[in-house]
């Protein structure tokens, strides 16, 4: 049986969530708008939360850089796997990516992966 979400979950899930809609309605879209597809993008509001906080903490990535590049995707219509290496590569590409931060990346594929089960 799945236990309830904690608080600081149901925290990174606000802002994760929110956090998507806000930046779509800063670029320009309606807040109706911007909330709808920031609730269509994430389906999994938990999973997705710990997955960001997982690469904010073990990346220079910003909270607002993977927000930004979620907001991205979700505008577009794109999925996102944070579970895949490729992925997290393609969001640095605007850091300086050296062979330290390739492998803390493979290493935070394989963690999400496991989040993913």
């Amino acid at each position: 049986m799945e236990s309830a979400p904690t608080q600081t979950q149901n925290n990174q899930h606000i802002s994760v969530t929110s956090g998507v809609s806000t930046v779509l309605y800063n670029r320009g879209l309606d807040s109706d708008v911007a909330d709808e597809l920031a609730g269509n993008f994430v389906k999994d509001d938990v999973l997705l939360a710990t997955m960001v906080e997982n690469i904010v903490t073990h990346t220079e990535m910003r909270k607002e850089d993977v927000l930004t590049y979620l907001s991205n995707e979700a505008l577009f219509g794109k999925s996102v796997s944070l579970d895949s290496y490729d992925t997290l590569v393609a969001m640095m590409y605007k850091k300086p990516v050296d062979l330290y931060t390739l492998n803390q990346l493979q290493k935070i594929a394989k963690m999400n992966r496991y989040l993913d089960v």
